[in-house]
């Protein structure tokens, strides 16, 4: 019962964009108690069961597990009377470039008077991944080398909106800049994520001519990403979906060096600084811009090994039955990657991701079986897209974006379903979130009004940015601190 009430209800509150406020007409409702009966709580269950299996391996890009589970999702979606949206295929390939650095070959060494200290790796440092732009056909080496002075630029942001620039009045030209983690706190929660992402700022540096990046957390952040945690994920390697020249996309080759340093690598590097690492960190947290040169060089030198994989999203549609509306398009997503093999737990090693997000894709499929069972299509045409490489950095959200299977501005909303509501606890009332930034809050609201729950804010104030895309949670899921 669980389970049938948390998938009623994403389908209900996606179900007022399709039908176009269902619960004001009888046919509507009518169409709504179809799809309801077609929810099967234990066929969500067996889903879940399947795709979370060891047998898949934890379902990492690129490995037969995934393959497995884009095979069983297809498979599923040919038998609910939708159709296979990319070009009479169900899979969307997804080419993907990963590296991953060899540590032993790799290394971080800072210069201060003229006399050099070696940094160790996975204790005072770990290094982000350096690919070789074009990818090669099969797996090769990747290698880059920068030496140059260091620039310390706060947060490393530029947000003319907030009358902020940490790069005011120096010249990274040639320089390896060193910065924290984040945004200042005194942005608002919107602007504060946009100016958080490391592409925004990897952006910034570059046009202002830096060389390379070194990356540092306040200790607040420390609490919530602890160095022991964060070291093993980098080391896993990086991906980039790679464009039609087999260039990975967002990675900036002109920055030749990027780590992310400890706090006791942090306090190696500002030694002999303008201020102390303590006295940046009390600036940065009172939201002041700040800059200067550090009496540091820094070398780092990166070798990597990469490799080209393939991957693929899943995606199905259902066309709508309105000549006035079929042409536009709500969309729903889930990804159906994970970790794959992870450090053992009680001796199992593999991520099973039962959460996140085999509940999504099995709550995606049962959603998309209950379209389907209608014996009208919605007014609106339906996409169903279960994605690849989201633990990677939303890769085929990303690529699907670039290259969507219906044209763009014909897609009027998106709703996404990251680890589904009611797998853990019954549904009390639901989060919206992105709704302040997004035309569907109103579509929310009557949906839950014939749901019996209330739209309660978001407590988090989360950091989403689209303006016609929403993910749906009970609002008794703990904020992220």
């Amino acid at each position: 019962m669980k389970l049938r009430r948390s998938l009623l209800d994403l389908v209900c509150i996606f179900g007022t964009l399709s039908l176009t406020l269902f619960a004001q007409t009888s046919s509507d409702r009518a169409a709504v108690e179809v799809a309801t009966k077609a929810i099967r709580p234990s066929e969500i269950r067996a889903h879940i069961r399947f795709l979370a299996d060891s047998l898949l391996q934890g379902r990492a890009p690129g490995t037969a597990g995934y393959d497995i589970a884009a095979r069983y999702v297809a498979t599923e979606l040919e038998g609910m009377g939708v159709d296979p949206a990319v070009y009479g295929s169900w899979f969307q390939a997804v080419p993907l470039q990963k590296a991953v650095t060899n540590e032993t070959a790799s290394s971080l060494v800072l210069t201060l008077n003229g006399k050099e200290q070696e940094l160790a790796d996975a204790k005072d440092y770990i290094l982000s991944t350096w690919f070789a732009s074009p990818a090669g056909k099969g797996g090769s080496k990747a290698e880059s080398d920068v030496s140059a002075p260091s620039v310390f630029v706060g947060f490393g942001v530029t947000a003319p909106d907030q009358k902020y620039d940490d790069y005011a009045g120096v010249d990274v030209r040639g320089k390896i800049v060193v910065g924290f983690y984040g945004a200042p706190s005194t942005f608002p929660s919107t602007e504060r994520a946009y100016y958080s992402d490391g592409i925004v700022k990897a952006k910034n540096a570059v046009v202002r001519g830096a060389v390379g990046v070194v990356s540092m957390m306040i200790p607040e952040d420390w609490k919530r990403y602890p160095w022991e945690w964060l070291v093993p994920q980098i080391q896993a390697g990086e991906m980039h979906w790679l464009d039609k020249n087999g260039t990975p996309h967002d990675f900036f080759p002109e920055l030749r060096g990027n780590a992310l340093l400890s706090q006791p690598g942090g306090e190696l590097l500002f030694a002999g600084a303008p201020k102390t690492l303590d006295q940046a960190v009390s600036d940065a947290r009172a939201g002041k811009p700040q800059a200067f040169a550090m009496p540091v060089g820094v070398r780092i030198h990166t070798v990597a090994a990469q490799s080209v994989i393939q991957s693929s999203n899943i995606v199905a549609e259902l066309k709508g039955s309105d000549p006035a509306l079929r042409d536009q398009y709500a969309v729903y997503t889930a990804h159906v990657d994970h970790l794959g093999i992870c450090p053992a737990v009680e001796g199992d090693n593999v991520c099973h991701g039962a959460l996140d997000n085999t509940s999504g894709t099995s709550t995606l499929l049962e959603i998309a079986r209950a379209y389907g069972s209608l014996p009208q299509p919605p007014r609106r045409s339906v996409v169903f897209a279960f994605v690849t490489g989201e633990e990677m950095g939303l890769l085929g959200s990303d690529y699907f974006a670039h290259f969507p299977t219906v044209p763009l501005k014909s897609i009027v909303a998106n709703v996404n379903i990251d680890g589904a509501p009611g797998v853990y606890f019954p549904l009390q009332d639901v989060v919206a979130l992105g709704s302040e930034h997004s035309t569907l809050d109103g579509e929310v609201a009557a949906a839950a009004k014939v749901m019996g729950y209330d739209v309660s804010p978001d407590p988090c104030r989360k950091r989403y940015r689209s303006s016609a895309a929403i993910s749906i949670r009970s609002c008794c899921r703990a904020c992220p601190q």
